[in-house]
């Protein structure tokens, strides 16, 4: 299956590490793709550039993930928002689904399964 291209995909998470490993993958099939290491920063990117999908980790730093989740609601509910996170608990799964996310995921995420995610995602737009 084809996808569009020039889906604008941006991916936050406070490990470093992580975050350049999944952008440097994604790098290679999507041209558009942004990574962020803290709330902040990914707040400016999204603001910059509008993604069609945001992969978001819940512990950053400055901003929360949740915080985040919640400034971006305010103007936006179109962008696809996919919660990747360590956190399993309940109250914070919940308080992720309130804001109208696409997908809460236990990490760690398989190169395939984010690719799954991204062509669903692509097929509903």
């Amino acid at each position: 299956m084809e996808i569009n291209k020039d889906i604008k995909i941006l991916f936050i998470d406070d490990q470093e590490d992580v975050a350049q490993k999944y952008y440097d993958h994604l790098k290679r099939r999507y041209p558009n793709v942004y990574k962020a290491f803290s709330g902040e920063e990914a707040y400016e990117i999204f603001k910059k550039v509008k993604p069609h999908i945001i992969f978001l980790d819940i512990d950053l730093p400055k901003i929360s993930g949740l915080e985040l989740l919640k400034i971006i609601r305010k103007t936006d509910n179109e962008t696809s928002i996919v919660v990747l996170s360590s956190y399993s608990k309940a109250t914070i799964i919940s308080e992720a689904k309130k804001n109208n996310i696409y997908d809460y995921i236990i990490k760690p995420i398989t190169r395939g399964e984010l690719h799954k995610i991204i062509e669903d995602i692509a097929n509903i737009k």
